[in-house]
């Protein structure tokens, strides 16, 4: 006999969520302290930018919130050069309201920027938060060497921030443990990309928790 799970309404009237109870959800919930995430948002019509062809095009206020205590989690921050051009990136800044989580660590989350050349595009700026660096990608060069390298500098906790080119590798290599993903409640229509572009894969994942806020919805998925 095959036995199934049950529906149940995801809405609630109850009390909202504190600052320290996302804090104990994304940062107290994990026991792996070298947890490797991939945090990605898409509209609800499947695109991860908007018709500005950008991915802070789509984001809200509610998704704001756990992007900033997903980068004050992590230990160092990975896109591709593309995307730091894109989304405009600078060094990182930790968002006040998130302090507590990097007790013991420094201040700001280091960023890294993946590049074939090995270097780190100049507009980005470096006057002030965390450290940034270039990290070598290559098409030849698995993406579980990057992680192994960022690891030999000290870096455990690992943020991966896109494009939707780097999320579909990393995810089909087998290297993201977690997949934090939003839903914007939004249309844009049009041939966006989707989070993950690249190679076909088949990748079970398993549901850890499922926030709402003003129609947002803010996912988090171990991959298995």
């Amino acid at each position: 006999m095959v036995l199934h799970g049950f529906m149940r309404q995801l809405l609630s009237a109850g009390a909202g969520l504190s600052d320290d109870d996302l804090i104990a959800l994304y940062a107290g919930a994990s026991t792996n302290p070298s947890l490797v995430r991939l945090n990605m948002a898409a509209t609800i019509d499947g695109s991860a930018t908007g018709d500005d062809n950008r991915a802070g095009s789509i984001n809200t206020p509610p998704d704001n919130r756990v992007f900033q205590l997903l980068r004050a989690w992590a230990d160092v921050i990975v896109a591709g050069s593309g995307t730091v051009r894109a989304e405009h990136y600078d060094a990182a800044v930790t968002d006040p309201r998130w302090t507590k989580v990097r007790a013991g660590r420094p201040d700001h989350p280091a960023l890294a920027v993946l590049s074939a050349s090995g270097q780190v595009p100049p507009e980005v700026g470096t006057n002030k938060g965390g450290e940034v660096l270039a990290v070598r990608s290559s098409a030849d060069r698995p993406f579980s060497e990057v992680v192994d390298e960022l690891r030999e500098k000290g870096y455990q906790r690992i943020l991966f921030e896109g494009g939707p080119t780097i999320a579909g590798e990393t995810l089909a290599q087998g290297v993201i443990d977690e997949l934090c993903l939003t839903w914007t409640p939004m249309l844009v229509g049009g041939d966006g990309p989707r989070i993950a572009h690249g190679p076909a894969m088949d990748r079970p994942l398993t549901l850890l928790s499922m926030l709402e806020e003003d129609g947002t919805f803010i996912g988090r998925w171990q991959v298995d």
